[in-house]
This record gives C-alpha cells, sequence and structure tokens, in this order.
C-alpha cells in the first residue's frame, strides 16, 4: 500500500472513531448531529479538511458531486460551526499517533 492510501486509510479510522463518541467534539451533545441530515458529524469533519481554495459555494458542489440537491454554503458553516475547534487537536493527535 503507498503512502497516500495509507494516510487516506488511517484518517477515515481516525474520524470513524471520533464518530462513535461525537458528543464529545460537538457544542451542544444533545443537540447537534443526532439526526440523520447532510452534513454528518464524521463527513463534515472531512469536508472541512478536503476544501480547496475556490469559494465555498463551487468546494461544496465539489464535495457533494455536482448534484442539484446539494446543501447551501449557509447550511455547510452552520454545520462546521457545532464541532468544537478542539475536534481539528483530536484528529491531528490521532493522525500523528497512527
Amino acid at each position: 500500500m503507498n503512502n497516500f492510501k495509507s494516510l487516506k486509510k488511517h484518517l477515515n479510522s481516525c474520524i470513524k472513531t471520533m464518530d462513535r463518541s461525537r458528543s464529545l467534539f460537538v457544542v451542544d451533545p444533545k443537540k447537534h448531529f443526532t439526526r440523520k441530515r447532510k452534513h454528518l458529524f464524521g463527513n463534515t469533519l472531512l469536508n472541512v479538511i478536503l476544501l480547496e481554495a475556490g469559494s465555498l459555494k463551487d468546494e461544496i458542489y465539489k464535495l457533494f458531486g455536482y448534484h442539484l440537491d446539494t446543501p447551501t454554503a449557509s447550511s455547510f458553516i452552520q454545520a462546521r460551526d457545532k464541532i468544537r475547534p478542539d475536534a481539528f487537536r483530536s484528529l491531528v493527535l490521532c493522525q500523528e499517533n497512527g
């Protein structure tokens, strides 16, 4: 397995582990990411990492495969704001310890 595939596999593993205990990483554990929506905790975490230098609207279209039912930039920002900043620090620590 090449280095990129190994890194991607480990990143996905870290995100899945965090998703299982997402209540530790969200602002309001009783409310945030408790229902099935277009912006799930793990996907939102990964999508924040995958954003490039384009406009947020264009980046979201790219992430969601240019589908007509792509969520709005506003809904993405709202979902991102539900994640505590230390979640990203924990993700980095997980990557470093892997």
